[in-house]
């Protein structure tokens, strides 16, 4: 969460969005994979590590894409739009967990864990960004009482992705899954928030293209 407070005071301001910053988290799934096979003792299969580089290749894309992107004005965010799909992704997530965390294997929770995790830690930097763009412009800190809620609400969510990460640990979820997981939804959903949320931000086929790398990559995992 120290790492979203960084982007919210220095990138934000400058005029960055949230999925530029959130499309490079999944660079550190080889990382993840060296780790969870020398020092975690988990068994990776071959196709665990080819949806490891699928997702490593799709969050390049997006990034890629990110960077050359004409400029958007996070200020005309769909506001109303944001918080439901806040209560949309915590509703959801939080039933899915709750049926997974009595019921599912190892892999499956976590899976649903590492879903639900990413998507919380996905909103809290796009939560901050849209708190400090009320009022017109970016802000280092937000300028309305709008903006101070939703900055608020994005270090609460960006706890709760903490707290599911290591409750999913805590209930034997394999790290090879969990974490590839989280990268999913963090990188996926501030894309797709802004696609259907923010005016002028559009859709390509490269974003279908590193959102499918993405997906595929989570399903060989």
């Amino acid at each position: 969460m120290s790492e979203d407070v960084i982007y919210a005071l220095f990138i934000a301001p400058l005029g960055g969005t949230p999925a530029l910053y959130t499309s490079m988290f999944g660079i550190g799934l080889v990382a993840l994979l060296v780790y969870s096979s020398t020092i975690m003792k988990e068994a990776i299969t071959r196709l665990e590590v080819i949806g490891a580089l699928l997702i490593v290749l799709g969050t390049l894309t997006i990034g890629s894409e990110g960077i050359f992107r004409p400029a958007v004005v996070l200020a005309r965010m769909d506001v109303t739009g944001t918080v439901v799909a806040l209560c949309m992704v915590l509703g959801l997530g939080g039933v899915c967990m709750a049926c997974t965390s009595k019921r599912g294997t190892q892999n499956a929770i976590g899976l649903t864990f590492g879903l639900f995790a990413g998507a919380c830690g996905g909103l809290d930097p796009f939560l901050k960004a849209v708190g400090q763009s009320q009022g017109g412009a970016n802000h280092a800190v937000p300028h309305t009482a709008l903006g101070w809620t939703l900055f608020a609400g994005s270090f609460v969510v960006g706890f709760l992705a903490f707290l599911i990460t290591q409750w999913g640990y805590v209930r034997r979820a394999r790290a090879s899954v969990l974490v590839p997981a989280y990268n999913c939804t963090y990188v996926g959903l501030p894309v797709v928030l802004q696609v259907l949320l923010l005016p002028g931000y559009g859709f390509y086929w490269t974003t279908a293209v590193g959102i499918g790398l993405i997906m595929l990559g989570i399903v060989l995992m």
